[in-house]
């Protein structure tokens, strides 16, 4: 069911505790005009949260001079409190008729965006069409939530597609929640209606705030990985066995898909999550997931959630298509944000850990607290057989035999052991013992002292 703008804010907000801010500048004297959007303050769980909802009634909620003070105000009260702010969008973009008063009210939003990225949780909710400077400032936030069929994101819509390009689009071709949560990576997350929108948003706010602790459910870790390091396996099944039972919330779960990201809960407290997925492309990084990683461990940075990486990777991806779309430029987004990350950083090693993509993904060289490795890890530069064919090329090529290189190269550097041993792996951990191992480490690094804090967008 759709809901209008004032039933999403009371719906969103815990009962009666919604208080509208500027109300009494919603109607200006003398203009015949209205704001079109309804601000205000409530608690979720108990916990103040700031709001704004776009009433889509009133010229298609588009923003013109006194709709956009009512915005900024709002999200200064937000900055000025240290609060979450929540946006409720439905909006056609600038008021024309109003001319450069509409773009003028974006910058100064775009601006406090930008002031308040990394210093509160900002969270954008997608319940209708939104047009072009109206799709920005959802863009800037933290997380950005849309609903199936209704919430719609493009620069410039379908008539003027059609008339400036000659292509017949529809609206939810050019911009509906399909293409942003599969194609473009702008959506984290998409509901089927209004009213679970709102419930996915409480509940993501949830993770910013302590929790009761819960227990993991169980089952046998171990099992779910196979002993085979060629073999795919979906490592959702060791998030199960991980974390606190039904706690894992999954963020862009149907892009760059071969990397796993989202929050979790060990014993009740927030943990964020970045993980390899070896049924997808083995687990390798490329660029879309490079961004990915790197937009949500700078997000948990800002806002002192501690990151736990799960390691089963064999490379970024390699080739000429990787190369072309900027495969070294995005990586290094990777370790820029792990590099200069101040939150607790565990990682737990499961088996491949190769090249650059080892040392990305939460190494102890590149800022990690505590590294453990099961004994099924292997830490190296390649792969057996990809390292055996370099280092012994001339005498495979005279015909001696590949497989006694490949084995001797697996005995050497087919275990963590190494690693162990020059303080690159703190401790080699048999998988049911890494639940307990997080969960005494990070208690271990609560006082850990937070640096500087930055915004969310990726460099």
């Amino acid at each position: 069911m759709r809901l209008n703008a004032q039933q999403r804010l009371l719906r969103f907000f815990d009962p009666r505790s919604f208080h509208e801010l500027l109300s009494g500048t919603d109607t200006h004297e003398g203009a015949g005009d209205k704001a079109g959007v309804i601000v205000g303050y409530g608690t979720v769980d108990g916990r103040l949260v700031y709001a704004s909802s776009q009433d889509a009634t009133v010229k298609g909620g588009s923003v013109g001079r006194f709709h956009a003070e009512k915005l900024c105000r709002i999200l200064e009260l937000a900055i000025a409190s240290r609060a979450p702010y929540v946006a409720i969008s439905e909006s056609g973009g600038a008021r024309i008729d109003e001319g450069v008063e509409g773009l003028a009210g974006y910058g100064r939003l775009f601006r406090l965006n930008v002031k308040a990225s990394g210093l509160i949780p900002q969270i954008a909710l997608i319940m209708g069409s939104c047009a072009g400077g109206a799709c920005y400032s959802p863009a800037l936030c933290d997380f950005l939530l849309m609903v199936q069929g209704e919430g719609r994101m493009f620069l410039t819509g379908p008539n003027v597609v059609k008339s400036v390009l000659f292509e017949d689009v529809s609206p939810e071709e050019l911009g509906g929640s399909g293409l942003h949560s599969k194609e473009s990576g702008v959506a984290h997350l998409v509901y089927a209606d209004d009213e679970s929108c709102l419930e996915g948003a409480r509940k993501l706010l949830s993770y910013l705030a302590p929790a009761k602790a819960q227990k993991a459910e169980g089952g046998d870790i171990a099992s779910v990985v196979p002993e085979n390091g060629h073999k795919g396996y979906d490592m959702h099944g060791v998030l199960r066995l991980l974390f606190d039972k039904g706690s894992f919330l999954e963020i862009q779960k149907d892009w760059a898909s071969n990397i796993i990201v989202g929050f979790a809960r060990l014993e009740g407290r927030s943990v964020g999550i970045v993980a390899s997925q070896p049924s997808v492309i083995g687990g390798a990084i490329d660029d879309k997931a490079s961004v990915k990683i790197a937009r949500f461990v700078r997000i948990c940075d800002s806002y002192g959630i501690p990151v736990v990486t799960l390691v089963d990777v064999p490379a970024f991806l390699p080739g000429r298509e990787m190369e072309r779309k900027g495969i070294i430029r995005q990586g290094a987004k990777v370790l820029y944000a792990y590099g200069e990350a101040t939150v607790p950083l565990l990682t737990v090693i499961l088996r491949k850990a190769y090249g650059g993509a080892y040392i990305a993904l939460g190494s102890k060289t590149l800022g990690a607290d505590i590294v453990y490795a099961w004994p099924s890890a292997r830490i190296a530069v390649l792969g057996a057989s990809g390292a055996a064919r370099i280092l012994h090329r001339k005498e495979i090529a005279q015909g001696a035999d590949e497989k006694i290189f490949v084995a001797a190269y697996e005995k050497e550097h087919g275990n963590p052991v190494q690693a162990a041993q020059l303080g690159y792996v703190d401790e080699i951990i048999a998988p049911e013992e890494t639940r307990p191992r997080l969960v005494s480490a990070l208690s271990a690094l609560e006082g850990k002292d937070r640096g500087p804090r930055h915004g969310n967008m990726p460099l």
